[in-house]
């Protein structure tokens, strides 16, 4: 079990071939305002009730860790590391580096 970096070409590759989870650490408000397909959004304060249950269906999955930048995932994925078990992967530049690269988001309306 370790805490690793992935990059944005690797973690489209495994979006497109369903291999990982990823887990968006930002503020509510950011998440829902653009993130990446497939994300979760959970709090920065874990574990909270709310995702307890999310918690329970990641065991044995791949865990991409998403944050603003990409420099404070470590808390994170510590915490995730040991609730899950498995390998997590932390998104390099985080969801900056996603648009800096004009990779695509799912944008809402607020």
């Amino acid at each position: 079990m370790r805490i690793k970096n992935v990059g944005n070409y690797q973690l489209i590759q495994w979006i497109n071939q369903n291999k990982t989870i990823i887990i968006d650490f930002r503020d509510y408000d950011d998440f829902y305002k653009e993130h990446i397909i497939h994300s979760i959004h959970f709090s920065k304060i874990i574990p909270q009730e709310e995702n307890q249950e999310k918690i329970k269906n990641l065991r044995n999955k791949t865990i991409t860790i998403i944050t603003k930048n990409g420099t404070e995932t470590l808390k994170p994925a510590k915490i995730m590391r040991k609730l899950v078990r498995e390998d997590i992967y932390v998104l390099i530049h985080g969801i900056n580096g996603w648009k800096k690269d004009l990779l695509p988001l799912i944008k809402k309306q607020l």
